[in-house]
């Protein structure tokens, strides 16, 4: 399993990703950040000796948006492959708006593997 952090930074209202302690680069050297942060719990199975995974991505499931310093926790749904992935609060079920700019999507299989601190 990965460690992935994203910490996010008040003064530019953005998240910068790190993984293992290390900061996330582009090829270009840049910080690799995102304006919204959303985690997708879903089932993940590891399907043959090279590691490939099935990563459902139809349906619904828990999940957390994180934007302007804030965790609303949520709920993802995608009904079809036509469909766009969304997201709604958990507590009022309004959908959840992005921020405009970079949206990161981390796709997780167990709750578990998220921390807050």
């Amino acid at each position: 399993m990965s460690v992935v952090d994203w910490n996010y930074q008040p003064e530019k209202n953005t998240y910068e990703r790190s993984q293992f302690h290390q900061s996330s680069l582009t090829s270009s050297g840049t910080q690799i950040t995102a304006d919204t942060v959303a985690v997708v719990i879903t089932d993940v199975e590891t399907v043959d000796a090279v590691g490939r995974r099935s990563i459902r991505t139809l349906g619904e499931g828990e999940g957390f948006v994180f934007q302007d310093g804030k965790m609303i926790k949520a709920v993802w749904k995608k009904p079809s492959q036509t469909q766009r992935l969304k997201f709604y609060d958990k507590q009022t079920g309004e959908e959840l708006l992005m921020n405009a700019g970079q949206t990161w999507i981390e796709v997780i299989p167990d709750q578990e593997d998220v921390r807050f601190e």
